[in-house]
């Protein structure tokens, strides 16, 4: 079952990080040929499904840094400390993953 939003991506097309971060797990997992986890800091995550990445656990990724390429269509999934969250909140607040200090 999806947790996430599923993009209509061809095969081979460039996919890039969804914020900054660091990445925790770039590779196959379980029935899927390509999985990203990028660890956004303060609980937040997002992973990415069916992207193909040589990227380095541990290395640092800048929002539209490239992943890697689609291996058909993606899903994209937010997590906060665990638990999925709304995609809704990928396109109403991206200042949510910002590692700024928030005011107010």
């Amino acid at each position: 079952r999806s947790r996430g939003v599923t993009l209509a991506t061809r095969r081979g097309s460039p996919i890039v990080a969804p914020a900054s971060g660091t990445i925790l797990f770039a590779g196959p997992f379980r029935g899927y040929d390509g999985v990203v986890i990028i660890d956004h800091g303060r609980g937040w995550r997002s992973v990415l499904v069916n992207v193909g990445s040589t990227a380095a656990k541990g290395s640092k990724v800048g929002i539209g840094e490239r992943l890697g390429t689609a291996l058909g269509p993606v899903e994209v999934q937010l997590q906060h400390r665990g638990t999925p969250v709304s995609a809704a909140i990928i396109a109403g607040s991206s200042a949510l993953l910002s590692k700024a200090r928030q005011s107010g």
